[in-house]
């Protein structure tokens, strides 16, 4: 059976300076293609799950710079250039590589977080796919927790996560403006997304795939400063998109009538990513850097899920000069480890 592909390398480059476009090895052939005979068994829908790619409020930070101190928006950082090209070399590498490998459907559907950068890579992957648009989907959102809002809300905050000083007492009104109502506010909408992109991506990648709303009416709960979101909570909202985008296997003839469906793209962040590998697999997740690819398909074990690829980064090393993976990764992610839950 396909193993499992675990990060080869993680923090080695150091972050580019984000404003200059690095080269990128775009020939199909970099990416290593499936020996062997086609196979002829009918290709299940898979759901495929990443990170968004290279932050810019990460560069900046890596630079000794605080991008959260000049920014509008500052929990909304968008990808860097290098960022783009991350998300474009994985589409490739979907194409070129993982549909025969793991014999799954192509992507017919990219389902993304309301947050810029989240946006921004599935737009990337999106365009590559030939696909004309991607979803907006609340429920893919970056954990409401007390560690986000210290890395943009409060007095000094400069994206590192838990703030300045994790802990410290702060006053309502020494918070940013946006941290004081709830947190669904801070998520761009189908409607304000494009505005968005266009006055702050800073790259025409994937500029052109449209942002539809939602099809499915599943708001998330209101959190805000005085009522963080769980981690357990934060994995169960995630879940519930995968179980919605990938409906669990039943009755007869159930295998053959999903092998006409297409597979899914969930583009998320490096937390919530982690947690719905555990939840899914009831297991430690592996580390997620940028564009982290995980592939799930549904099996009749009891769990009802089987990943065929977890945490997989090869793509990333066609993007010279790139960072793999941010400053609060480790920190960010020790929290996806949450207990099991029904």
């Amino acid at each position: 059976s396909f193993m499992p592909l675990v990060l080869r390398r993680c923090c080695t480059a150091a972050a580019p300076h984000s404003r200059r476009l690095p080269g990128f090895r775009r020939a199909m052939g970099d990416v290593p293609a499936a020996g062997g005979a086609a196979d002829s068994r009918p290709r299940r829908p898979a759901l495929f799950v990443c990170r968004h790619g290279e932050r810019e409020d990460y560069a900046w930070s890596a630079r000794g710079e605080n991008w959260q101190a000049q920014a509008d928006r500052p929990w909304d950082s968008p990808l860097t250039p290098s960022g783009h090209l991350q998300a474009r070399a994985l589409g490739e590498s979907l194409v070129a590589h993982w549909y025969d490998t793991l014999n799954v459907a192509p992507i017919s559907r990219v389902v993304v977080s309301p947050l810029l950068r989240c946006v921004e890579t599935g737009a990337a992957v999106a365009e590559f796919l030939g696909l004309q648009s991607v979803v907006l989907e609340p429920r893919l959102a970056e954990t409401m927790c007390e560690e986000w809002y210290r890395s943009w809300a409060v007095p000094g905050a400069n994206s590192t996560w838990g703030g300045p000083d994790m802990g410290k007492p702060v006053l309502l009104d020494d918070l940013h403006p946006a941290a004081r109502g709830p947190a669904t506010a801070c998520h761009a909408t189908a409607t304000s997304i494009q505005a968005l992109r266009e006055a702050r991506s800073l790259s025409s990648v994937g500029r052109g795939v449209e942002v539809v709303a939602a099809d499915r009416d599943a708001p998330v709960s209101e959190y805000s400063w005085d009522k963080f979101e769980s981690e357990a909570e934060q994995a169960q909202r995630i879940r519930s998109v995968a179980q919605a985008e990938l409906p669990p296997l039943s009755g007869a003839g159930a295998s053959e009538a999903a092998a006409d469906t297409g597979s899914v793209l969930l583009v998320s962040h490096g937390g919530p990513t982690g947690a719905l590998y555990h939840m899914l697999m009831e297991e430690t997740p592996p580390y997620c850097g940028y564009c982290g690819l995980f592939a799930y398909v549904r099996s009749d074990a009891p769990a009802g899920w089987e990943a065929l690829v977890a945490g997989n980064h090869d793509h990333l090393d066609r993007i010279e000069g790139a960072a793999h993976c941010g400053p609060n990764d480790a920190v960010e992610q020790q929290k996806a480890k949450v207990g099991k839950t029904s």
